[in-house]
């Protein structure tokens, strides 16, 4: 599946999955704009090294003013978007990290309006800025969660914050659909991640014995269904939610 010059956005560029698909999508032939609320610099460095072509830019994403200024340099500098992957977010900064938050009578309205601002307000500003300059044709791919769809206790700010990515999704599918615009979503289950790979070791064993694999995703793996759904590949598929889950659900 070839991007060959297609204009792609990618939030949350620095880390994690939104690392890993900037490092495929660009592999791919894509020309990238990477954010990320810590300058993607890195990113941008191994991708150029490779002969990829990418643009870092430092962005909070629930700045309106500072997404639309990002979105409007990338399409100055390479032209109008073909897609964007949304995967900024945040879990939370709870008392115990193998839980990543407190429980919702712990949770302050402080900490659940910041995981409600990055993960759907941020979503949000990204997707509004985007289609102001998307390409007929072109493909939008959301970061939800399997805790959207089988609940997270002791998570519940994070889980209600990807609930409301499903619904934005296929709302928003179908209102720019008549463009030729697609919209989906993805659903992971737990990834290896760095801050994953922080936790206890008998923490981590006990996720990879939730789904029918036994074992936890691999960012690149869920980067390549990104891929999938930012390709033509998947030309009829809109307001779908991809579970990429080894069977959790």
């Amino acid at each position: 599946m070839e991007l060959s010059d297609k204009v792609v956005v990618v939030t949350g560029a620095n880390s994690g999955i939104g690392r890993a698909t900037a490092l495929l999508l660009a592999s791919k032939g894509a020309k990238l704009g990477l954010l990320d609320i810590t300058s993607p610099k890195e990113v941008e460095e191994e991708i150029a090294a490779a002969g990829g072509n990418a643009t870092a830019y430092q962005c909070d994403v629930r700045l309106t003013d500072q997404v639309e200024s990002v979105v409007r340099q990338i399409v100055e500098k390479y032209g109008p978007l073909h897609g964007a992957a949304n995967l900024a977010g945040v879990i939370g900064s709870g008392k115990k990290v193998e839980r990543s938050i407190t429980s919702l009578t712990e949770t302050s309205d402080e900490e659940w309006n910041r995981i409600m601002d990055v993960n759907v307000g941020g979503t949000k500003n990204c997707l509004r800025a985007e289609l102001r300059h998307m390409s007929p044709g072109g493909s939008l791919v959301n970061a939800s969660s399997v805790s959207a769809l089988i609940g997270s206790p002791w998570n519940v700010a994070y889980s209600t914050s990807k609930a409301a990515i499903i619904g934005l999704t296929k709302s928003l599918a179908q209102e720019v659909g008549t463009h030729g615009i697609r919209v989906n979503a993805i659903a992971p289950g737990i990834t290896q991640t760095a801050m994953v790979g922080s936790l206890p070791p008998e923490t981590q064993k006990l996720w990879a014995a939730s789904n029918a694999l036994g074992r936890l995703a691999q960012a690149s793996e869920i980067a390549e269904v990104i891929l999938f759904l930012l390709s033509d590949k998947s030309s009829f598929v809109s307001a779908a939610v991809y579970n990429i889950d080894a069977g959790r659900v």
